[in-house]
């Protein structure tokens, strides 16, 4: 008898998840694309990974799920004899959800370069407190606007 309660309500549960994880799933109104060149040699032999990391910093056009801070998305790549160059393509999807009243207004964004060394993650700067991460030049933020 248990069995039956068991396997009646799986296949319940079966018939009613799809109609409830479609109406759940996100759909992805646009994206936006990042492309962050970056030219990086002579870097200490301490600096495992390279990274940019983007986010949108402000937009009166957006309202993020979470009142935490708006999403990053980052790419990473391994340094190889001391040096990372390459052009980083970051895709950031804009969901349909986070839209309001899109067209016409201005948003901001950052993209920032960042070494990985000894298990954390940290900017690259002339005077950064682990030897391991400073360069000269300090490489600059990339920041910028866009019209939706």
């Amino acid at each position: 008898m248990r069995y039956r309660i068991v396997a009646s309500t799986l296949a319940g549960l079966a018939l009613w998840a799809p109609g409830a994880l479609r109406a759940q799933t996100p759909t992805v109104a646009t994206t936006i694309t990042f492309v962050v060149p970056v030219n990086l040699t002579q870097l200490s032999p301490d600096i495992a990974k390279v990274r940019v990391a983007c986010m949108i910093q402000s937009s009166n056009a957006l309202v993020w799920p979470t009142s935490g801070p708006a999403p990053t998305l980052e790419e990473e790549m391994d340094v190889q004899n001391g040096q990372v160059i390459t052009a980083f393509r970051i895709i950031m999807p804009i969901y349909s959800s986070w839209l309001v009243d899109p067209v016409g207004k201005q948003a901001t964004y950052i993209c920032a370069v960042e070494g990985y060394n000894k298990g954390r993650w940290d900017r690259f700067s002339e005077t950064a407190s682990d030897p391991a991460l400073r360069v000269k030049p300090t490489p600059a933020d990339i920041v910028g606007s866009f019209i939706w």
